[in-house]
């Protein structure tokens, strides 16, 4: 318990500049937790640590020079990230074809990040803001001074080309957690399934249990995880970096394997996550602030804490009960990201999750040099249908995105309610059940919109309207 602790003060004190307020309230409910429930060597080991924390998030690396030597850390199709000197870059570069690891010397201007975001749609800017970048550097030449032998992105981009443009977008999607503007992945993703089992890692360790099991009726089962982490686990994680969730599983998994086997199980399982979440932090704060990090963290150490509040419930109704907790949680975040409440989609991934397991496999198959395209084609319209079919009964609510206050009341509700379930008191469970409803009715009923002036533009498909609204 105590490094879980360390492990969410060095978190709590890196948020804390993302909202001053809300961050230093978060702060103090921790530290009197562990004020209360601890010793006072643990509380001062987490003031210690919230406040490298803290010190970390302000920190800002500024380096002006004519020529900046870099290695490409993120490479996309018309943008690269770059590093140098603990900086990192922003450069656009139109058909981009620098890989990650490149070594290059940038001769050029460096500004400050300036991107125009419309309501309601991705802000670019912010993304890579909590990526740690903050300038664009604007090439004048850029040399070669190292290229990486293996170009993993033209493999990938020669694999996908074997794929109609559906197959295409959903297996860059499930195996590479790569965009698109197919209707497919439109379609995928108004039932807010990618971001889920892009970021969560569900998959990974489905993935990694069933082979676990299939191979231990040859092999002794220790040994058939080594083998699964290191033949497939191994190449995944080359081949999809730099995804954290792959990394973060396989990390996570060399120190399950290391405390069972060196350290003869001396940590449980939360102690572990704690202990890879604080190694990811110290290596890059900026990971606190980004999805990946929040979900493939949250969801396994909610899933810890209610499993061990509802032992005495048994397996079937446990499982149903947490994951209907988990994803109850996830409405701030849903509206965060999507800006809507899909009602049903909950169901729909729990429904689709198999299927996805199935895809994610055969696509696997199918790089490693399997010639299976044309039966990944035929089943990738077969789950196009399926999104099609639960699109049109997914009933939605739309909401803007919840400020940090209302974010932090709503968690705390949340909380009770989990206290209270726990307990099984029924009574304080409905009535705990109020105040939390009473949040997420005000928030998404737009009262706001009978008292204020209000402007709204909109695009009509053949041309933009301007709708304007006033109070008399």
């Amino acid at each position: 318990m105590i490094i879980f602790l360390l492990f969410l003060a060095l978190f709590v004190g890196i948020n804390i500049r993302t909202s001053i307020v809300i961050g230093i309230i978060e702060l103090v409910i921790l530290l009197v937790f562990v004020f209360f429930r601890t010793s006072k060597k643990v509380l001062g080991l987490c003031l210690i640590v919230s406040s490298i924390g803290v010190g970390l998030s302000f920190i800002r690396f500024d380096y002006s020079k004519e020529a900046y030597q870099s290695v490409v850390i993120e490479s996309k199709s018309n943008y690269f990230i770059a590093s140098s000197s603990l900086e990192k870059f922003y450069v656009y570069q139109k058909d981009n074809q620098y890989e990650i690891g490149d070594i290059l010397l940038i001769k050029g201007n460096k500004k400050k990040l300036d991107f125009e975001t419309l309501e309601s749609n991705f802000d670019f800017e912010k993304y890579l803001n909590n990526k740690g970048v903050y300038c664009q550097l604007y090439p004048e030449k850029i040399e070669v001074k190292f290229k990486t032998p293996i170009r993993i992105g033209k493999i990938k981009r020669e694999f996908l080309n074997k794929f109609d443009d559906n197959s295409k977008a959903l297996v860059g999607a499930i195996l590479f957690s790569m965009g698109s503007d197919e209707d497919i992945y439109n379609s995928g993703k108004q039932l807010h399934l990618f971001r889920l089992l892009s970021n969560s890692g569900i998959y990974l360790t489905l993935l990694y249990a069933i082979l676990s099991f299939i191979i231990s009726f040859i092999i002794k089962k220790d040994k058939a995880k080594k083998i699964i982490l290191l033949v497939l686990f191994i190449p995944i994680l080359i081949f999809s970096f730099p995804r954290f969730v792959v990394i973060k599983f396989v990390f996570i998994r060399i120190l399950r394997l290391i405390n069972e086997y060196v350290l003869k199980k001396k940590f449980d399982y939360l102690e572990l996550l704690s202990i890879s979440g604080l190694f990811f932090l110290i290596i890059d704060y900026h990971f606190a602030y980004q999805n990946a990090f929040l979900l493939s963290f949250f969801i396994p150490i909610s899933a810890y804490f209610y499993l061990n509040s509802f032992k005495g419930i048994k397996k079937k109704k446990q499982k149903l009960l947490v994951s209907g907790l988990i994803l109850f949680s996830f409405i701030p975040f849903s509206i965060s990201y999507y800006h809507e409440v899909a009602i049903l989609s909950p169901i729909f991934q729990v429904i689709l999750t198999p299927i996805f397991i199935i895809y994610y496999l055969l696509s696997l198959l199918s790089f490693i040099g399997i010639p299976i395209y044309q039966f990944i084609n035929s089943f990738g319209g077969f789950i196009n249908s399926i999104f099609i079919f639960f699109n049109k009964i997914n009933p939605t609510i739309y909401g803007l995105e919840m400020n940090s206050g209302l974010i932090l009341i709503y968690e705390a509700l949340y909380l009770i309610v989990i206290y209270y379930v726990s307990s099984r008191h029924i009574p304080m469970i409905k009535i705990s059940l109020i105040p939390i409803s009473l949040v997420l009715f005000i928030y998404f009923v737009p009262i706001k919109n009978i008292s204020v002036d209000q402007v709204s533009f909109i695009n009509v498909g053949q041309g933009d309207a301007t709708l304007i609204r006033r109070r008399d």
